[in-house]
């Protein structure tokens, strides 16, 4: 059903995440959604990190999570021009149904100002499929 505030609108996610040979994903059973309004402050973020970034070659830390814990992402900075450093946060629970508690699983990496912009305009045309077909 669609509501009228981004609140109580939700959209499925498929959250996954590959290190060379290791896949790491939520249980299935676990059926993650994020709502309207979590997807909106995420873009929020990300644009504002990007447009920082193209402007003053510098940014604030940024950090995006879920209301549900299923996920955390943090964005510094790095000394290097156009290099970006993010964290991927896992929570355990979500991914082992709870079976594992307490504990977060992290990946750390760094990348270019033009990749995350491409991440981000690919998951935005990503939510507006999604959004089309509801």
């Amino acid at each position: 059903m669609q509501y009228e505030d981004d609140i109580n609108n939700w959209v499925p996610i498929d959250f996954e995440v590959c290190v060379f040979n290791e896949t790491y994903n939520m249980h299935p059973k676990v059926n993650p959604k994020l709502n309207l309004f979590e997807v909106n402050l995420m873009f929020s973020k990300l644009r504002a990190l990007i447009k920082e970034k193209k402007e003053k070659n510098t940014f604030e830390k940024k950090e995006i999570s879920t209301f549900e814990f299923f996920y955390e992402l943090e964005f510094c900075e790095l000394v290097e021009e156009n290099e970006i450093q993010c964290t991927v946060w896992m929570f355990e629970a979500s991914r082992t149904l709870g079976k594992i508690h307490h504990v977060d699983r992290g990946f750390r990496f760094s990348t270019t100002l033009d990749s995350l912009i491409i991440f981000t305009d690919s998951l935005e045309q990503e939510l507006k499929q999604i959004l089309q077909h509801t």
